[in-house]
């Protein structure tokens, strides 16, 4: 076991917050099933109801963990509404940016994605390519995704599970546009073959300079008890391709698989990474991908709880 770092910043790459379902926000149909039954990795045991990962819960929960900032997405199961994650990270700027949900579909994605670009606390989008808009990948349909993208200089992350190899030709047509890949490319489903296949189909991509990886949600495709030393092997393949300065760490703690801070601590303490890996991969990676420097704000926060 490597011993931890005190100096290095831990930034978390995804985490959902949401508020209940409304009247004035309902979401599609299923995703309130979707939320109980997946998106209870937060809450303290397997009986307690479930209920949403809001704001002030998710500082405390980071606060305990030593993560000092965080990218706020929208889960899947609310819809395309970013209002939310948008004045949580408006009430704490220093702390937390947004990746908007974008809807690849969407007829006027290109006046979207210039509206998201004048938000401040919108550092880049976030796009699935699963369910029903897995053919959006492939059809044709989010061409204007990529070209709004790489016309505005917006950063995407991406969930595309089993369709991976397609973001080679995105990647190579539009090498302007910095690529996030979601959860080290992992479905979720099948043997530990098949995630060594995905592994390996995510390596071929790590030629590509504008194409990164998040290791986000690691315990969730682990069937080891933590340190979650099954992954530990494919974790180091993928740092050795791309480098540490393309990979970074992620916790999508609202349905985590263990404790918040032993998802930090299967990093900085089990993979015996350097110092530098280490730096990179927690924060300093994330933060430069998206441009988002550690502000005097944050130093001075930083200062006051340490004083």
């Amino acid at each position: 076991m490597v011993p931890p770092s005190s100096d290095i910043e831990v930034v978390d790459s995804q985490v959902h917050i949401w508020e209940p379902e409304s009247a004035d926000r309902p979401w599609p149909p299923g995703g309130a099933a979707w939320a109980s039954s997946t998106h209870r990795g937060w809450l303290s045991g397997p009986d307690e109801p479930s209920r949403p990962l809001q704001a002030a819960e998710l500082g405390d929960l980071m606060d305990a963990a030593g993560v000092s900032a965080a990218v706020l997405v929208p889960p899947w199961f609310q819809g395309y509404d970013n209002s939310y994650v948008i004045s949580a990270a408006a009430a704490a700027p220093s702390r937390y940016r947004v990746m908007a949900r974008i809807d690849p579909a969407a007829p006027a994605i290109d006046a979207e994605l210039t509206r998201l670009a004048s938000v401040a606390e919108v550092a880049g989008v976030r796009v699935l390519f699963h369910r029903e808009t897995r053919d959006a990948l492939t059809d044709g349909t989010a061409e204007k995704l990529w070209h709004s993208a790489s016309g505005l200089g917006m950063p995407v992350m991406v969930y595309a599970p089993g369709q991976v190899e397609h973001l080679r030709d995105v990647a190579s047509q539009y090498p302007d546009v910095r690529i996030a890949i979601d959860h080290l490319g992992l479905s979720g489903g099948g043997t530990r073959e098949q995630r060594q296949a995905e592994i390996d189909c995510l390596l071929r991509l790590s030629d590509l300079p504008n194409v990164a990886v998040k290791a986000s949600a690691a315990p969730c495709y682990s069937t080891d008890p933590y340190p979650y030393r099954d992954l530990h092997a494919e974790v180091l393949a993928v740092l050795g391709a791309f480098g540490a300065e393309r990979v970074f760490w992620g916790s999508d703690v609202s349905r985590l698989r263990g404790g918040y801070r032993e998802a930090v601590t299967m990093f900085t303490e089990h993979l015996g990474l350097s110092v530098h890996d280490r730096r990179q991969v927690m924060g300093a990676g994330l933060r430069a991908w998206l441009g988002w420097e550690l502000g005097s704000d944050m130093s001075r926060e930083k200062e006051g709880r340490s004083s």
